[in-house]
């Protein structure tokens, strides 16, 4: 989840996996449209949200495999 202000002020939390595009506006915001078809203005520039999508794919990365995971040792056959 990334953290976003909308237009109006308000801070949401957006799941990241959701979105299909970004583009930013002249008059000032972003445009978010999420895979659903539903569109979010926000105050964050589209480099930022950028930025924070990419921090939070590597963080996930970095939790689905952590960097001290050792393999596991073979078990030894009973006889």
């Amino acid at each position: 989840m990334i953290r976003l202000l909308r237009i109006d002020g308000l801070e949401i939390l957006l799941n990241a996996d959701q979105i299909h595009t970004i583009s930013s506006h002249p008059d000032g915001g972003t445009k978010i449209r999420l895979l659903d078809g539903e569109e979010l203005r926000v105050k964050n520039h589209h480099a930022d949200i950028t930025t924070k999508v990419e921090a939070w794919i590597l963080g996930r990365r970095k939790e689905e495999i952590p960097g001290d995971f050792l393999p596991l040792k073979p078990t030894p056959k009973k006889r």
